[in-house]
């Protein structure tokens, strides 16, 4: 009787340690996070900028002159600035990748040296996608991330400028998405979205 009771202790605690061992963190699945076309609202995004004082930086909800003459987003810098859009992620996985991509249109942006164009980066990140200055018809833009251990929100941004690379000009922004991603396409590198700037 002694020994049966041993038995199935053991057999008890066995099954109860492999159950902890093989408890599995959520794999990330192909899922669309966030979708806007900005032709009903703002899509919930918020302004930032560098320099918020007033002149400097104007954020419009067009009315028209998105693609095909839709409503869209637009940061004007009238004087440098680094000036964003910006949509927080609350529901994302732990080092998980993540793609965000957007339609842009700019109208002289600056091409100095230090100036940072129109861009998609990850909020307190030392990190952004190709920046398109001058005179660009709307082109698509890609910014593809990857979330740190525990982490399980970012911020992104729709920016004109960055971190030293303030600029001016005009963007607009139009059609997007943001998408999780269960591995990188090839030949892509994610930037990591560890937020690295603030405490």
């Amino acid at each position: 009787m002694f020994v049966c009771g041993i038995c199935v202790v053991a057999l008890l605690a066995g099954i109860l340690a492999g159950h902890l061992l093989n408890k599995k963190k959520p794999v990330a699945e192909e899922k669309v996070m966030f979708e806007s076309d900005f032709n009903f609202s703002q899509g919930g995004l918020i302004t930032d900028a560098y320099d918020l004082n007033s002149g400097v930086t104007v954020f419009t909800y067009e009315e028209a002159g998105g693609m095909d003459d839709s409503r869209c987003l637009s940061i004007e810098n009238k004087s440098a600035n680094d000036a964003r859009y910006v949509l927080k992620i609350e529901d994302a996985l732990e080092n998980t990748f993540y793609r965000a991509s957007v339609w842009i249109k700019t109208e002289n942006v600056g091409d100095g040296e230090n100036q940072v164009g129109a861009n998609i980066s990850a909020l307190n990140t030392g990190y952004h996608s190709y920046a398109y200055v001058g005179d660009q018809e709307w082109t698509l833009l890609e910014f593809f991330g990857m979330t740190g251990e525990g982490q399980t929100s970012f911020e992104l941004c729709l920016r004109l400028g960055f971190y030293s690379g303030i600029n001016v000009g005009k963007v607009w922004f139009d059609d997007l998405c943001v998408e999780q991603l269960s591995k990188l396409p090839a030949g892509v590198i994610a930037n990591s979205m560890v937020n690295t700037m603030t405490s």
